[in-house]
Protein backbone atom coordinates (compact mmCIF):
# COMPACT_ATOMS: atom_id res chain seq x y z
CA UNK A 1 0.00 0.00 0.00
CA UNK A 2 2.98 2.38 0.64
CA UNK A 3 4.47 1.96 -2.56
CA UNK A 4 0.91 1.63 -4.71
CA UNK A 5 1.35 4.08 -7.60
CA UNK A 6 -1.39 5.99 -6.67
CA UNK A 7 0.04 6.97 -2.79
CA UNK A 8 3.43 7.58 -4.60
CA UNK A 9 1.78 10.43 -7.05
CA UNK A 10 -0.21 12.19 -4.25
CA UNK A 11 2.70 12.05 -1.61
CA UNK A 12 4.43 13.66 -4.33
CA UNK A 13 2.40 16.01 -5.29
CA UNK A 14 1.26 16.67 -1.88
CA UNK A 15 4.99 17.62 -0.89
CA UNK A 16 5.05 19.89 -3.99
CA UNK A 17 2.70 21.97 -2.84
CA UNK A 18 3.42 21.99 0.90
CA UNK A 19 6.87 23.46 -0.34
CA UNK A 20 5.40 25.76 -2.07
CA UNK A 21 3.03 26.96 0.63
CA UNK A 22 6.11 27.18 3.16
CA UNK A 23 7.73 29.37 0.63
CA UNK A 24 5.61 31.52 -0.64
CA UNK A 25 2.29 31.32 1.47
CA UNK A 26 -1.46 31.14 -0.66
CA UNK A 27 -3.67 30.14 1.54
CA UNK A 28 -6.68 30.36 -1.45
CA UNK A 29 -4.37 28.25 -3.67
CA UNK A 30 -2.88 25.72 -1.55
CA UNK A 31 -4.45 24.74 1.37
CA UNK A 32 -7.82 23.29 0.55
CA UNK A 33 -5.33 21.13 -1.52
CA UNK A 34 -3.32 20.17 1.42
CA UNK A 35 -6.25 19.66 3.27
CA UNK A 36 -7.90 17.02 1.19
CA UNK A 37 -4.35 15.58 0.43
CA UNK A 38 -4.32 15.33 4.80
CA UNK A 39 -7.97 13.61 4.15
CA UNK A 40 -6.56 11.43 1.73
CA UNK A 41 -3.78 10.23 3.49
CA UNK A 42 -5.60 9.67 6.98
CA UNK A 43 -8.01 7.65 4.79
CA UNK A 44 -5.52 5.90 3.57
CA UNK A 45 -4.13 4.70 7.46
CA UNK A 46 -7.76 4.04 8.10
CA UNK A 47 -7.99 1.70 5.32
CA UNK A 48 -4.27 0.14 6.16
CA UNK A 49 -5.49 -0.34 9.72
CA UNK A 50 -8.62 -1.72 8.72
CA UNK A 51 -6.76 -4.37 6.56
CA UNK A 52 -3.88 -5.30 8.66
CA UNK A 53 -5.45 -5.36 12.33
CA UNK A 54 -9.23 -6.14 11.58
CA UNK A 55 -9.64 -8.25 8.97
CA UNK A 56 -5.97 -9.53 7.25
CA UNK A 57 -7.89 -12.32 5.18
CA UNK A 58 -8.49 -8.94 3.15
CA UNK A 59 -5.14 -8.14 2.75
CA UNK A 60 -4.22 -11.46 1.45
CA UNK A 61 -6.85 -11.38 -0.83
CA UNK A 62 -5.82 -7.94 -1.82
CA UNK A 63 -2.61 -9.01 -2.45
CA UNK A 64 -3.48 -12.20 -4.68
CA UNK A 65 -5.43 -9.66 -6.87
CA UNK A 66 -2.86 -7.41 -7.57
CA UNK A 67 -1.17 -7.30 -10.82
CA UNK A 68 1.90 -6.60 -9.96
CA UNK A 69 1.81 -10.16 -8.10
CA UNK A 70 2.00 -11.82 -11.35
CA UNK A 71 4.87 -10.83 -12.00
CA UNK A 72 8.39 -11.12 -9.61
CA UNK A 73 10.65 -9.13 -10.87
CA UNK A 74 8.61 -6.39 -12.27
CA UNK A 75 6.93 -5.82 -9.10
CA UNK A 76 11.04 -5.67 -7.45
CA UNK A 77 12.08 -2.70 -9.90
CA UNK A 78 8.50 -0.89 -9.25
CA UNK A 79 9.12 -1.17 -5.77
CA UNK A 80 12.47 -0.03 -5.94
CA UNK A 81 11.61 2.57 -8.32
CA UNK A 82 8.41 3.66 -5.72
CA UNK A 83 11.11 3.15 -2.67
CA UNK A 84 13.84 6.04 -4.61
CA UNK A 85 10.82 8.44 -5.33
CA UNK A 86 9.53 8.31 -1.95
CA UNK A 87 13.62 9.36 -0.45
CA UNK A 88 13.80 11.98 -3.16
CA UNK A 89 10.72 13.77 -2.37
CA UNK A 90 10.85 13.31 0.95
CA UNK A 91 15.04 14.76 1.26
CA UNK A 92 14.37 17.31 -2.02
CA UNK A 93 11.03 19.11 -1.10
CA UNK A 94 12.11 18.51 3.20
CA UNK A 95 15.25 20.87 2.56
CA UNK A 96 13.06 23.34 0.98
CA UNK A 97 10.67 23.85 3.74
CA UNK A 98 13.95 23.47 6.20
CA UNK A 99 14.98 26.58 4.21
CA UNK A 100 11.91 28.25 4.08
CA UNK A 101 11.83 28.43 7.64
CA UNK A 102 15.46 29.97 8.38
CA UNK A 103 17.15 33.09 7.73
CA UNK A 104 13.87 34.62 6.48
CA UNK A 105 13.86 32.73 3.23
CA UNK A 106 9.79 32.31 2.81
CA UNK A 107 7.21 32.61 4.45
CA UNK A 108 7.43 29.96 6.81
CA UNK A 109 9.98 31.81 8.82
CA UNK A 110 8.11 34.94 8.98
CA UNK A 111 5.27 32.93 10.24
CA UNK A 112 7.40 31.22 13.15
CA UNK A 113 9.17 34.48 13.61
CA UNK A 114 5.26 36.27 13.91
CA UNK A 115 4.16 33.24 15.98
CA UNK A 116 7.64 34.00 18.49
CA UNK A 117 7.92 37.59 18.89
CA UNK A 118 4.52 38.82 17.39
CA UNK A 119 1.93 40.10 19.73
CA UNK A 120 -1.52 41.49 19.90
CA UNK A 121 -2.28 44.09 22.50
CA UNK A 122 -5.97 45.70 23.12
CA UNK A 123 -5.58 49.24 23.53
CA UNK A 124 -8.57 50.18 25.98
CA UNK A 125 -7.10 53.36 26.77
CA UNK A 126 -7.66 54.53 23.55
CA UNK A 127 -8.56 58.57 24.28
CA UNK A 128 -5.31 60.43 24.42
CA UNK A 129 -7.67 63.46 26.12
CA UNK A 130 -8.01 61.13 29.42
CA UNK A 131 -5.18 58.96 29.05
CA UNK A 132 -2.44 60.75 27.82
CA UNK A 133 0.45 57.91 27.32
CA UNK A 134 0.79 56.67 29.99
CA UNK A 135 -2.71 55.03 29.05
CA UNK A 136 -1.05 52.51 26.42
CA UNK A 137 2.13 52.21 28.08
CA UNK A 138 0.20 50.27 30.93
CA UNK A 139 -1.58 48.33 28.34
CA UNK A 140 1.26 47.71 26.61
CA UNK A 141 2.61 46.31 29.78
CA UNK A 142 -0.43 44.31 31.11
CA UNK A 143 0.43 41.99 28.53
CA UNK A 144 4.41 42.51 27.37
CA UNK A 145 6.49 43.33 30.48
CA UNK A 146 7.85 46.70 29.93
CA UNK A 147 11.46 47.70 31.08
CA UNK A 148 11.18 50.60 33.84
CA UNK A 149 13.35 52.93 31.71
CA UNK A 150 12.99 52.71 28.15
CA UNK A 151 14.84 54.53 24.91
CA UNK A 152 13.90 55.46 21.32
CA UNK A 153 15.36 53.40 18.50
CA UNK A 154 13.93 56.09 16.48
CA UNK A 155 10.79 58.19 17.04
CA UNK A 156 7.83 58.16 19.05
CA UNK A 157 4.53 59.29 16.75
CA UNK A 158 0.82 59.48 17.72
CA UNK A 159 -1.79 60.94 16.25
CA UNK A 160 -5.80 61.24 17.40
CA UNK A 161 -8.75 62.35 16.26
CA UNK A 162 -10.82 65.30 17.21
CA UNK A 163 -12.26 63.10 20.16
CA UNK A 164 -9.06 62.53 21.64
CA UNK A 165 -9.00 58.96 20.18
CA UNK A 166 -5.69 57.42 19.12
CA UNK A 167 -6.19 56.74 15.60
CA UNK A 168 -2.12 55.69 15.14
CA UNK A 169 0.86 54.97 16.81
CA UNK A 170 4.45 54.05 15.36
CA UNK A 171 7.56 53.80 17.77
CA UNK A 172 10.37 51.42 18.97
CA UNK A 173 11.16 50.99 22.47
CA UNK A 174 14.06 48.96 24.34
CA UNK A 175 15.48 49.05 27.16
CA UNK A 176 17.07 46.40 29.94
CA UNK A 177 15.03 43.72 31.92
CA UNK A 178 15.13 42.57 35.30
CA UNK A 179 18.24 40.28 34.55
CA UNK A 180 20.04 42.80 32.39
CA UNK A 181 18.35 41.89 29.08
CA UNK A 182 18.11 44.02 26.39
CA UNK A 183 14.45 43.79 25.17
CA UNK A 184 13.08 46.03 22.21
CA UNK A 185 9.61 46.81 21.19
CA UNK A 186 8.55 47.55 18.10
CA UNK A 187 4.74 49.34 18.28
CA UNK A 188 2.44 49.82 15.57
CA UNK A 189 -1.43 50.59 15.59
CA UNK A 190 -3.65 51.81 12.93
CA UNK A 191 -7.83 51.95 14.38
CA UNK A 192 -8.71 51.68 10.76
CA UNK A 193 -6.76 48.07 10.81
CA UNK A 194 -7.23 46.82 13.95
CA UNK A 195 -8.17 47.78 18.00
CA UNK A 196 -5.00 46.22 18.66
CA UNK A 197 -1.67 47.48 18.99
CA UNK A 198 1.12 44.95 17.31
CA UNK A 199 3.88 44.59 19.11
CA UNK A 200 7.17 42.77 18.04
CA UNK A 201 9.39 41.26 20.56
CA UNK A 202 13.37 41.09 20.21
CA UNK A 203 13.55 42.88 17.39
CA UNK A 204 17.36 44.22 16.17
CA UNK A 205 18.74 47.18 17.65
CA UNK A 206 21.44 48.97 18.66
CA UNK A 207 21.44 49.65 22.71
CA UNK A 208 23.11 52.95 22.99
CA UNK A 209 21.27 53.67 26.01
CA UNK A 210 21.99 56.72 25.71
CA UNK A 211 20.32 59.64 28.34
CA UNK A 212 19.24 61.46 24.91
CA UNK A 213 16.62 58.67 23.83
CA UNK A 214 14.62 58.53 26.94
CA UNK A 215 11.48 58.08 26.61
CA UNK A 216 10.18 59.85 30.30
CA UNK A 217 10.83 62.71 29.10
CA UNK A 218 7.79 62.56 26.74
CA UNK A 219 5.80 61.66 29.79
CA UNK A 220 6.62 63.98 31.97
CA UNK A 221 6.15 66.59 29.49
CA UNK A 222 2.47 65.69 28.15
CA UNK A 223 1.69 65.74 31.81
CA UNK A 224 3.15 69.42 32.67
CA UNK A 225 0.87 70.94 29.55
CA UNK A 226 -1.81 69.00 31.14
CA UNK A 227 -4.46 67.00 28.71
CA UNK A 228 -7.18 69.63 29.18
CA UNK A 229 -4.75 72.43 27.65
CA UNK A 230 -4.31 70.09 24.64
CA UNK A 231 -7.89 69.29 23.95
CA UNK A 232 -9.23 73.11 24.72
CA UNK A 233 -5.99 73.90 21.63
CA UNK A 234 -7.03 71.20 19.39
CA UNK A 235 -10.59 71.29 19.82
CA UNK A 236 -12.80 70.20 16.86
CA UNK A 237 -9.02 69.47 15.27
CA UNK A 238 -6.68 66.11 14.95
CA UNK A 239 -3.88 66.20 16.72
CA UNK A 240 -0.69 64.35 16.57
CA UNK A 241 2.80 64.16 19.10
CA UNK A 242 6.08 63.86 17.33
CA UNK A 243 9.02 63.12 20.21
CA UNK A 244 12.90 62.56 19.19
CA UNK A 245 14.18 62.93 22.55
CA UNK A 246 16.72 65.44 22.78
CA UNK A 247 16.61 67.17 19.83
CA UNK A 248 18.84 70.55 18.88
CA UNK A 249 16.74 73.95 16.72
CA UNK A 250 20.20 76.05 16.96
CA UNK A 251 19.26 79.39 17.44
CA UNK A 252 15.67 79.62 15.82
CA UNK A 253 13.15 80.24 18.58
CA UNK A 254 10.17 79.83 15.56
CA UNK A 255 7.19 77.64 17.54
CA UNK A 256 9.27 77.43 20.66
CA UNK A 257 7.27 77.08 24.42
CA UNK A 258 8.82 76.04 27.24
CA UNK A 259 6.74 74.29 30.31
CA UNK A 260 7.55 73.66 33.58
CA UNK A 261 6.13 71.24 36.15
CA UNK A 262 3.28 73.63 37.18
CA UNK A 263 2.22 73.80 33.91
CA UNK A 264 3.18 77.32 33.32
CA UNK A 265 4.04 78.23 29.69
CA UNK A 266 6.09 80.62 27.93
CA UNK A 267 6.95 81.42 24.01
CA UNK A 268 10.67 81.58 23.30
CA UNK A 269 11.67 84.98 22.36
CA UNK A 270 15.39 84.91 22.39
CA UNK A 271 18.19 82.35 21.82
CA UNK A 272 21.30 83.05 24.15
CA UNK A 273 22.54 79.35 23.94
CA UNK A 274 21.33 76.89 21.14
CA UNK A 275 18.22 75.30 21.79
CA UNK A 276 18.69 71.38 22.54
CA UNK A 277 16.48 69.81 24.68
CA UNK A 278 13.80 66.92 25.17
CA UNK A 279 11.10 68.82 22.82
CA UNK A 280 7.78 67.29 22.06
CA UNK A 281 6.12 68.18 19.15
CA UNK A 282 2.15 68.94 19.14
CA UNK A 283 0.84 69.45 15.74
CA UNK A 284 -2.41 69.35 13.47
CA UNK A 285 -1.26 66.38 10.90
CA UNK A 286 -3.19 68.08 7.92
CA UNK A 287 -1.22 71.39 8.47
CA UNK A 288 2.23 69.80 10.01
CA UNK A 289 3.75 73.79 9.98
CA UNK A 290 0.58 75.74 10.57
CA UNK A 291 -0.25 77.99 13.62
CA UNK A 292 -1.41 75.59 15.73
CA UNK A 293 1.88 73.47 15.79
CA UNK A 294 4.55 74.01 19.11
CA UNK A 295 7.52 72.21 20.18
CA UNK A 296 7.53 71.90 23.80
CA UNK A 297 10.63 71.80 26.61
CA UNK A 298 9.90 71.32 29.93
CA UNK A 299 12.05 73.55 32.04
CA UNK A 300 12.93 73.88 36.17
CA UNK A 301 12.17 77.70 35.80
CA UNK A 302 10.50 79.04 33.31
CA UNK A 303 11.28 82.74 34.18
CA UNK A 304 15.31 82.32 33.99
CA UNK A 305 15.61 79.99 30.96
CA UNK A 306 16.42 82.93 28.51
CA UNK A 307 18.64 84.84 31.12
CA UNK A 308 21.55 82.74 30.85
CA UNK A 309 24.72 84.18 29.69
CA UNK A 310 24.85 83.85 25.72
CA UNK A 311 27.37 81.97 24.11
CA UNK A 312 30.29 83.17 21.95
CA UNK A 313 29.56 83.07 18.22
CA UNK A 314 31.94 85.35 16.76
CA UNK A 315 33.90 82.51 15.50
CA UNK A 316 31.00 80.23 14.83
CA UNK A 317 30.21 79.34 10.89
CA UNK A 318 26.66 78.81 12.17
CA UNK A 319 26.64 75.26 11.07
CA UNK A 320 23.27 74.48 10.29
CA UNK A 321 23.60 76.28 7.05
CA UNK A 322 27.54 74.72 6.72
CA UNK A 323 26.77 71.12 7.60
CA UNK A 324 25.97 69.25 4.38
CA UNK A 325 26.05 65.36 2.98
CA UNK A 326 26.27 65.83 -1.00
CA UNK A 327 27.72 68.23 -3.56
CA UNK A 328 27.07 68.47 -7.54
CA UNK A 329 28.37 70.44 -9.72
CA UNK A 330 26.58 70.56 -13.31
CA UNK A 331 28.72 73.52 -14.88
CA UNK A 332 31.56 75.55 -13.02
CA UNK A 333 29.32 78.01 -11.70
CA UNK A 334 25.94 75.71 -11.10
CA UNK A 335 26.37 73.75 -7.99
CA UNK A 336 23.83 71.81 -5.47
CA UNK A 337 24.06 70.76 -2.13
CA UNK A 338 21.97 69.16 0.64
CA UNK A 339 22.53 71.02 3.67
CA UNK A 340 21.33 69.55 7.36
CA UNK A 341 19.42 72.21 9.12
CA UNK A 342 18.64 70.18 11.91
CA UNK A 343 19.66 66.99 13.80
CA UNK A 344 18.15 65.28 16.41
CA UNK A 345 20.33 62.61 17.54
CA UNK A 346 21.81 60.81 14.23
CA UNK A 347 18.49 61.93 12.49
CA UNK A 348 19.32 64.75 9.99
CA UNK A 349 16.85 67.20 8.24
CA UNK A 350 18.07 68.44 5.07
CA UNK A 351 17.11 71.43 2.78
CA UNK A 352 18.52 72.25 -0.53
CA UNK A 353 21.03 75.11 -1.44
CA UNK A 354 21.94 75.88 -5.25
CA UNK A 355 25.22 78.26 -6.13
CA UNK A 356 25.30 80.48 -9.23
CA UNK A 357 28.83 82.06 -8.66
CA UNK A 358 30.90 78.85 -8.17
CA UNK A 359 30.01 78.24 -4.56
CA UNK A 360 30.79 81.92 -3.14
CA UNK A 361 27.00 82.05 -2.34
CA UNK A 362 24.63 79.48 -1.54
CA UNK A 363 20.57 80.19 -1.19
CA UNK A 364 17.58 77.50 -0.07
CA UNK A 365 15.75 76.56 -3.09
CA UNK A 366 13.83 74.04 -0.97
CA UNK A 367 13.77 74.44 2.74
CA UNK A 368 12.19 70.17 2.89
CA UNK A 369 13.46 68.15 -0.30
CA UNK A 370 12.59 64.84 1.85
CA UNK A 371 9.15 66.57 2.92
CA UNK A 372 8.97 65.19 6.96
CA UNK A 373 11.06 62.52 6.31
CA UNK A 374 14.85 62.87 8.55
CA UNK A 375 18.07 60.35 8.33
CA UNK A 376 21.09 60.49 6.43
CA UNK A 377 21.43 61.19 2.98
CA UNK A 378 22.90 59.33 0.72
CA UNK A 379 24.27 62.10 -2.29
CA UNK A 380 22.83 64.69 -4.71
CA UNK A 381 23.52 64.42 -8.53
CA UNK A 382 21.82 67.13 -10.99
CA UNK A 383 22.10 65.79 -14.79
CA UNK A 384 21.62 69.30 -15.62
CA UNK A 385 19.87 72.34 -14.47
CA UNK A 386 16.47 70.15 -14.43
CA UNK A 387 16.15 66.66 -13.96
CA UNK A 388 18.33 65.52 -10.32
CA UNK A 389 18.36 63.06 -7.88
CA UNK A 390 19.18 63.03 -4.29
CA UNK A 391 18.77 60.13 -1.44
CA UNK A 392 18.02 59.60 2.24
CA UNK A 393 18.69 56.51 4.39
CA UNK A 394 17.14 55.77 7.71
CA UNK A 395 19.22 56.42 10.92
CA UNK A 396 20.08 53.00 11.08
CA UNK A 397 21.24 52.65 7.01
CA UNK A 398 18.87 49.66 6.90
CA UNK A 399 17.11 50.90 4.04
CA UNK A 400 17.08 54.30 1.85
CA UNK A 401 14.96 55.79 -0.11
CA UNK A 402 16.47 57.74 -4.38
CA UNK A 403 14.40 61.55 -5.15
CA UNK A 404 14.13 62.51 -8.73
CA UNK A 405 13.17 66.49 -9.48
CA UNK A 406 12.26 67.62 -12.94
CA UNK A 407 11.91 71.34 -11.98
CA UNK A 408 15.74 72.24 -10.83
CA UNK A 409 15.20 70.70 -7.61
CA UNK A 410 11.68 72.87 -6.29
CA UNK A 411 9.96 69.41 -5.78
CA UNK A 412 10.59 65.88 -6.09
CA UNK A 413 8.78 62.06 -6.45
CA UNK A 414 10.31 59.32 -4.98
CA UNK A 415 11.84 57.03 -7.51
CA UNK A 416 10.45 53.53 -7.64
CA UNK A 417 12.07 50.46 -9.97
CA UNK A 418 11.21 46.97 -9.97
CA UNK A 419 11.19 44.59 -7.39
CA UNK A 420 14.33 41.68 -8.12
CA UNK A 421 12.57 38.33 -6.92
CA UNK A 422 14.73 35.66 -6.01
CA UNK A 423 14.26 31.86 -4.18
CA UNK A 424 16.99 32.86 -1.21
CA UNK A 425 15.88 36.23 -0.05
CA UNK A 426 12.53 38.28 -0.19
CA UNK A 427 13.87 41.01 -2.60
CA UNK A 428 17.20 41.87 -0.82
CA UNK A 429 18.05 45.16 -2.79
CA UNK A 430 16.36 47.93 -0.94
CA UNK A 431 19.07 50.74 -0.34
CA UNK A 432 19.22 52.75 -4.03
CA UNK A 433 22.61 54.59 -4.46
CA UNK A 434 22.90 57.82 -6.56
CA UNK A 435 22.87 57.44 -9.93
CA UNK A 436 25.68 57.52 -12.05
CA UNK A 437 26.32 58.35 -15.62
CA UNK A 438 27.56 55.94 -17.95
CA UNK A 439 27.43 56.75 -21.57
CA UNK A 440 23.94 57.35 -22.25
CA UNK A 441 22.38 55.59 -19.68
CA UNK A 442 22.08 56.03 -16.07
CA UNK A 443 22.98 53.14 -13.82
CA UNK A 444 21.88 52.48 -10.60
CA UNK A 445 22.88 50.53 -7.79
CA UNK A 446 20.88 49.09 -5.52
CA UNK A 447 22.58 47.52 -2.09
CA UNK A 448 20.82 45.94 0.86
CA UNK A 449 22.10 48.33 3.69
CA UNK A 450 23.28 47.56 6.98
CA UNK A 451 21.04 44.56 7.39
CA UNK A 452 21.85 42.97 4.46
CA UNK A 453 23.60 39.48 3.48
CA UNK A 454 22.61 38.48 1.00
CA UNK A 455 25.18 36.74 -1.69
CA UNK A 456 27.73 38.72 0.54
CA UNK A 457 26.11 42.11 0.57
CA UNK A 458 25.72 42.12 -3.52
CA UNK A 459 24.16 44.85 -5.40
CA UNK A 460 21.32 44.87 -7.75
CA UNK A 461 22.31 46.81 -10.97
CA UNK A 462 19.69 48.93 -13.26
CA UNK A 463 19.50 51.43 -15.93
CA UNK A 464 17.91 53.97 -16.82
CA UNK A 465 17.22 55.54 -20.78
CA UNK A 466 14.98 58.05 -20.08
CA UNK A 467 16.70 59.97 -17.35
CA UNK A 468 15.76 58.39 -14.46
CA UNK A 469 12.00 58.19 -15.12
CA UNK A 470 11.97 54.38 -15.25
CA UNK A 471 14.80 51.89 -14.42
CA UNK A 472 14.91 48.25 -15.46
CA UNK A 473 16.71 45.50 -13.60
CA UNK A 474 20.28 44.41 -15.53
CA UNK A 475 22.22 42.24 -12.87
CA UNK A 476 23.32 41.42 -10.08
CA UNK A 477 27.11 42.38 -8.98
CA UNK A 478 29.12 41.14 -6.21
CA UNK A 479 31.22 43.55 -4.23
Amino acid sequence: MLLHPVFVVIYGVAWYEFSQFCQYGGKQKRLWFLIACMVFFLCYLTFYVYAVIAKPQFLQRYRKDTVVEDNKVGKKIFHIVAIAVLIVCTAYFGNRVYRSAVHFNGKLSWFLNDLEKKRYVKLESDNFYENGIDGLLEDLDKKVTLPDKLYLSNNFSLQFDEEGKITSLSTFLYGKDDSGKTKSFLIDYNSKDSKDMIVYLDGYVKPSYSEDKLLSPLQKTIKAITLSKIKNDFKGTKGAILYFGTRSFGFNTDKIVYVDKKGNLKDATKANNELKGYFVSIYDPEEESGPMTKRYELVDRINQVEAELPVDRSNTSQEKYEVYDGECYVTKQVGYRLCAVDAAAGTRFYSLAKTSDGGQTWSFINESPFGKDGGAATGVMFVDEKIGFIGLSNATKADAKLYRTEDGGKTFKEVTYPAVKTTEAKNPFDFPNIPTKEDEKLVMRVGQGTDGDYHGGSKAVFESIDNGKSFHYVKEQQQ
